[in-house]
């Protein structure tokens, strides 16, 4: 997520705790007492699959807001 943070990656396929423990940060979020992912704001959820399973990831910028937006895409 640090690679889509910063716009090296732009897009990712990820599950959605990692995804919430890395967008809130140790900070905010901490599961079990520990939270080991540095938090990355610039990260949005574009669509949640099967539960805790995966999801696709886009930074925050991106005109990529449902997963219908992703086709054509590269």
């Amino acid at each position: 997520m640090p690679l889509l943070d910063t716009g090296e990656v732009d897009f990712g396929i990820n599950n959605a705790v990692d995804m919430a423990l890395s967008y809130q940060g140790p900070v905010r979020l901490k599961i079990g007492g520990r939270n080991p992912f540095q938090h990355t704001p610039n990260v949005r959820l574009v669509m949640r699959g099967s539960i805790l399973m995966t999801a696709l990831l886009v930074r925050k910028d991106t005109p990529m807001k449902t997963i219908h937006d992703i086709r054509g895409k590269d």
